[in-house]
């Protein structure tokens, strides 16, 4: 089915294939996590950052699975951040974000392109990932917000690990910056999205969260 697109404003209410929206690297799953530990010192901030990315999480482990599938559309190549059509139907639909987020009690910000339950052909969101620029200044300034508020007021309890080493922040703040300079004007590695791509995202949203856990 062709899409369709409806722009209401800023939204986009975007009539599309079963599962073919566009999955992509998130920083501002981080923002709010890393903020948070400002005023939930006592929780780990590996875990405040593992919630936000859970969903991504969980599809690349579903995709080995073949219950969901992660594919590269060399027809998107050219088009916005990430050239995949997705058939994510539990992992990225609102229905199966509030199953996750009961569980972990917690609730990821700023919705985007996400249908309102799996096998829907509704999605909603701002279609940002088809204009890159936008995308990247967007991203690098929710998460240097949320480094600079951390930095400023978490308490010292849950800086031990940046304040004992002072280059600590820095590098983690520059790592997302990169991985998300990639995402946005970077090209995939290879065609193989089920494999290879699923692995490094995997792989990555993995290495962000422990890393960024570090920072306690």
């Amino acid at each position: 089915m062709s899409p369709t697109v409806l722009n209401l404003g800023n939204a986009v209410i975007a009539r599309v294939s079963p599962g073919a929206r566009p999955l992509g690297y998130d920083d501002k799953q981080y923002f709010i996590r890393i903020a948070a530990k400002v005023f939930v010192p006592n929780v780990p901030l590996w875990f405040l950052t593992f919630a936000g990315a859970l969903p991504d999480a969980l599809h690349f482990v579903l995709n080995f699975m073949g219950i969901e599938s992660f594919n590269y559309n060399p027809k998107l190549a050219n088009r916005g951040c990430f050239p995949y059509s997705n058939d994510y139907p539990f992992t990225h639909s609102i229905l199966g974000i509030a199953v996750m987020a009961s569980l972990l009690i917690h609730t990821r910000p700023l919705l985007t392109d996400m249908k309102i339950t799996p096998h829907d052909d509704v999605a909603i969101g701002y279609g940002l990932f088809n204009h890159p620029l936008a995308e990247f200044l967007l991203e690098t300034s929710i998460i240097s917000t949320a480094f600079v508020f951390y930095n400023a007021a978490a308490p010292a309890m849950a800086q031990v690990g940046a304040k004992r080493n002072r280059y600590l922040s820095t590098f983690v703040y520059a790592i997302l910056i990169m991985a998300q300079a990639y995402f946005c004007f970077g090209s995939p590695p290879t065609n193989n999205s089920r494999h290879i791509h699923a692995t490094l995202n995997l792989g990555q949203t993995l290495f962000n969260c422990f890393l960024i856990g570090k920072m306690d």
